[in-house]
């Protein structure tokens, strides 16, 4: 039997099918040519038109400025699919969903942002809006978008700032809030419970649990609903044992929410200039032993040994310099993060013993729960 050693011929098919394909190609191409370039350029009218709104009357609309327009429109479409329904077509908050949401929508035309880097009283940084976004909000109706593309997280920014009018003249004045490092033994198993110590030290002389209650879920808090006004409404302070922080649960979280503020819901802790007067600083060793009542029985004698890393008496906290403030200050922060973490991880169980009946909000509903408030 022999072998035809003749060369066997490719599938006819194959080639017929590269061929239409390169003829296919070469047909969009054509068209691609014959469309004319005022249709490509379609959206540069509107949004020139949607740029001359928004940006100051005495800034002349050229060519710098077609593709923030260009950007601020795409941000238009992202909103309307996106934000509409809670925030509102004109950005007040009143979007259709409103109606059945407990915690109202941020209304974008007072310019008052909670989530911030930035001092008490200044707008956010695209920055926080990116994050906020990314995240969403734990416990209220503000979903995290962490797929959203970045161009269009982007542009949606930009018509975001476009609802207050003030955006342009007031973002040049904003101050971050410088968030350092965590001290390289925060954390570790042999000094966190030296630091949530001195934390919990620190939020008694600060007096956190007029807010927050003795033992972080509001028990014997003399505050039981922030009212602020037309910025947020009223708002109940946020129970540390239970809730998920909006601003973050990451220790630098913590620590950026704890100097910038809440915008009205929550003072700042670090944007006063005499160091002297800054609460986190003011943990003494002459004041602690006066909050015993405060405190679980046993309580101030297991603080012993942390009492002596803070200054004897405010005497010794004015001989202090500039430099050694700032460091006193920044310790006492990064302990009151431990504490505040602490009161989590240990599953919600208090630090201090109940004293008297929890104070709660207006409504009936559970202090500082997720479901209530900002």
């Amino acid at each position: 039997m022999s072998v035809s050693n003749a060369p066997q011929n490719e599938p006819q098919g194959a080639s017929v099918l590269l061929v239409r394909l390169f003829l296919l190609f070469v047909f969009i191409v054509l068209v691609g040519m014959l469309i004319p370039r005022k249709a490509m350029k379609g959206d540069e009218s509107q949004a020139s038109d949607r740029a001359k709104q928004i940006l100051p009357a005495s800034v002349a609309i050229g060519e710098d400025y077609n593709q923030r327009g260009q950007l601020i429109e795409r941000g238009r479409v992202v909103y309307n699919r996106y934000c509409a329904g809670c925030h509102g077509i004109e950005g007040d908050g009143n979007g259709p969903a409103t109606e059945r949401l407990l915690v109202k929508p941020r209304n974008f035309l007072t310019g008052a942002y909670k989530f911030r880097s930035t001092r008490d009283l200044q707008l956010p940084l695209e920055e926080d809006l990116h994050r906020t976004i990314t995240r969403g909000l734990p416990g209220v109706s503000m979903p995290a978008f962490p797929f959203m593309p970045e161009q269009e997280k982007t542009a949606v920014i930009q018509y975001i700032k476009s609802f207050y009018p003030n955006w342009d003249e007031e973002a040049p004045d904003r101050e971050i809030v410088h968030v350092p490092l965590p001290p390289k033994d925060f954390g570790d198993d042999e000094t966190t419970e030296l630091q949530v110590k001195r934390g919990r030290i620190v939020y008694l002389t600060m007096r956190c649990w007029q807010c927050h209650g003795t033992d972080g879920a509001g028990t014997g808090a003399s505050t039981a609903v922030v009212d602020t006004g037309d910025k947020f409404g009223k708002i109940p302070p946020r129970n540390f044992t239970r809730a998920r922080f909006r601003g973050g649960m990451t220790p630098q979280d913590i620590y950026r929410t704890i100097h910038t503020g809440l915008h009205g819901a929550m003072p700042p802790y670090g944007g006063n200039p005499d160091l002297s007067q800054n609460p986190i600083l003011l943990a003494m060793q002459q004041l602690i032993p006066s909050l015993t009542d405060y405190m679980h029985e046993g309580e101030l004698e297991s603080l012993a040994e942390a009492t002596k890393a803070f200054p004897a008496d405010y005497n010794a906290v004015m001989a202090m310099s500039d430099a050694e403030k700032r460091q006193q200050i920044e310790r006492n922060t990064w302990d009151l993060v431990a504490y505040v973490l602490s009161l989590r991880q240990g599953g919600g169980k208090p630090t201090a013993k109940p004293n008297t009946t929890p104070v709660k909000p207006n409504n009936g509903e559970d202090y500082g729960d997720d479901d209530y408030g900002n």
